[in-house]
């Protein structure tokens, strides 16, 4: 079969009627022996050549296994890069971003990233609020509550 694709078009497969067509299907590359177009799962992504399905790093997340997007800050990706989500509050990103954290000290969060509560305001012990001490009280010596 003349027409049949070669072992060096990657992203092409050989149809049964000896022709070879390109896998053009959203998140579609050939399988290694060219037989048919397969798609990419989660966490993955085609190949610039579409011969294979390669996987999401860093900060980089598939859904669908079409394309792998960046998770923007301060939002983290799972371990398998198939989700990118934010923290809830109290905590936020670890340094990699691919996980969250307690935050801790006088740190605090409301939408998913830790931040300073600066003095003389305190921060409650589920790190959730930054809040002033009311006339006639101030901070205990680690700001996690007000006395008089």
């Amino acid at each position: 079969m003349a027409d049949e694709c070669l072992p060096w078009d990657p992203g092409y497969v050989s149809t049964a009627g000896g022709g070879c067509i390109a896998c053009e299907g959203a998140g579609e590359v050939s399988n290694p022996e060219q037989s048919s177009c397969i798609n990419c799962g989660a966490g993955k992504a085609p190949a610039a050549n579409k011969s294979t399905c390669v996987a999401c790093n860093g900060t980089r997340y598939s859904v669908f296994g079409i394309e792998c997007s960046e998770c923007t800050s301060p939002s983290v990706v799972n371990s398998d890069r198939t989700m990118c989500s934010a923290c809830v509050a109290g905590s936020g990103p670890s340094a990699d971003r691919t996980s969250c954290e307690a935050c801790v000290g006088t740190t605090y969060s409301v939408i998913g990233q830790c931040q300073e509560c600066n003095a003389p305001n305190i921060v409650d012990s589920d790190h959730l609020t930054c809040t002033g001490c009311v006339p006639g009280e101030q901070p205990n010596s680690d700001r996690t509550a007000c006395v008089a």
